[in-house]
Formats: structure tokens, C-alpha cells, sequence
């Protein structure tokens, strides 16, 4: 039995088809995960969602804000109709929400596409700082998207989980 220990560039050399071909396995379970198209994983259509939830809630801020600055007489029905797709386009928004932070991503494609929407500005078509899409969730007056945002972590540790080899 040799017991040398001393490192050659011989043994180094000779040890890295054995390293690679124990890491291979490993590697290729891990990089199973990433989809073909962006259809193997459900999440993209979410956040897409999500986005698309962003921008009409922003837009119909931004038409309310338009029709204050003109003259509209609050109750008028000008007033009562940027009211109510304020109130429609939020709650589009807060089920958008609320559907991304309890989708859990399936691929490992889509966990770094949902961390990078997590961390995203709330406001992106807005200029300045905004929080992120789940500070905003976990601010919220709603408890079922607190809930949600709080749970959001243990949602991806489980699916790098089911993702990863044992």
C-alpha cells in the first residue's frame, strides 16, 4: 500500500478524470433542471403575469393622478371611474402577488428567475427607489400576501430541494 502524500503534478494530473467523473453525476442532475424553453417551468408565466399586473397598476395610478390634476370633481363620474380601475387593477396586482409568492419554481432556472423577481423594484416603470416586490408583499395590509412573502424562502429552499441531489 503506498502511503506518499506528497502532491505531484503527476498524481494531480492522474486524480482529475476520477474528480470529474464523481462530480458528473452530480453536475448533470443539477443542470437537468434548467428548462429547454422557458414553458418547462410555470413560474415565468407568473412573473410575466406579475409584470403585466405591475404596469396596470402603475397606469391606473398614474390616469387618477392625470384626471386630480385636471379639475375632476371628486364623486363625479370621471372621479368614480379612475376609482374603480384603481380598485380593479390593485386587486389584479395583489393576485399577481400573490400568485407569484406561492408558485414554487421548477426548475433551477426558475428559482434564480423568482429570486431575481423577489428582490425586483416594486416600481420599475417608476423613477426613484422602490422596494422590492416581496418588502412590498410583506408590508401589505393583506394578511394572505404577508403570509405569502414570509413563506416565500422556505418555498425555494424546498424547491433547490426536490432540484438538487441527495
Amino acid at each position: 500500500m503506498n502511503t506518499d502524500t506528497t502532491l505531484t503534478r503527476r498524481r494531480l494530473l492522474a486524480s482529475v478524470p476520477a474528480v470529474a467523473a464523481i462530480a458528473a453525476p452530480a453536475t448533470a442532475t443539477a443542470l437537468g433542471g434548467l428548462p429547454a424553453v422557458v414553458g418547462d417551468d410555470p413560474i415565468f408565466a407568473v412573473i410575466e403575469s406579475h409584470h403585466d399586473a405591475m404596469k396596470s397598476s402603475t397606469a391606473a395610478y398614474h390616469a387618477q393622478s392625470d384626471m386630480e390634476e385636471s379639475g375632476a370633481q371628486e364623486g363625479s363620474a370621471e372621479w368614480e371611474a379612475a376609482e374603480a380601475t384603481v380598485y380593479n387593477a390593485g386587486s389584479r396586482h395583489n393576485q399577481a402577488q400573490l400568485d407569484f409568492l406561492t408558485t414554487a419554481p421548477a426548475t433551477m432556472a426558475g428559482i434564480l428567475a423568482s429570486l431575481d423577481h423577489a428582490a425586483s423594484p416594486m416600481f420599475p416603470y417608476e423613477k426613484g427607489e422602490s422596494v422590492t416586490v416581496q418588502q412590498d408583499a410583506l408590508c401589505a395590509r393583506c394578511e394572505e400576501l404577508v403570509n405569502a412573502a414570509e413563506q416565500f424562502p422556505a418555498m425555494i429552499s424546498g424547491a433547490l430541494r426536490k432540484l438538487l441531489p441527495a
